[in-house]
């Protein structure tokens, strides 16, 4: 990649012309974005991801970006278990009874994060501060 000084972080969201596929990057410009979702630029359309007026509690701040999530399967929320780690909520009861009284009580896991719109959880993604866009992009794509 370019060396860049100590010039901004910036999300990229990347789009392959070819194969359809997306990608969230993090990274100084367009063409180290391309790199690290290991595309060539001339197969990418690249837009910069811009703070946006988001929804939220008092006290938050009203700019926010929109990444991608993992979800809960049970109820309209991010899901924010380890990523190997199998869902502790899952019910596993053959009983169709059983089965429901367990997927009710999902809503008692420990791993749930923010509460989604349907929207934003059908399309897979949430609102954060660009701040914590950055420090979660990093820590997915840190080895």
């Amino acid at each position: 990649m370019s060396d860049n000084g100590d010039q901004q972080l910036k999300i990229y969201k990347v789009y392959n012309r070819d194969t359809g596929e997306t990608h969230h990057s993090l990274a100084t410009n367009a063409q180290d974005a391309c790199k690290l979702a290991e595309w060539q630029i001339g197969d990418c359309f690249v837009s910069e991801v811009k703070e946006q007026r988001g929804h939220g509690k008092a006290g938050d701040p009203t700019l926010k970006v929109k990444i991608p999530c993992e979800v809960c399967l049970y109820q309209y929320a991010e899901c924010r278990k380890p990523f190997r780690e199998l869902c502790p909520c899952r019910p596993e009861s053959p009983d169709v009874n059983e089965w429901k009284r367990q997927a009710i009580l999902a809503h008692l896991c420990d791993f749930v994060g923010q509460d989604l719109k349907i929207r934003d959880y059908n399309l897979r993604q949430k609102w954060c501060s660009l701040d914590k866009a950055i420090r979660e992009l990093k820590r997915h794509t840190s080895p």
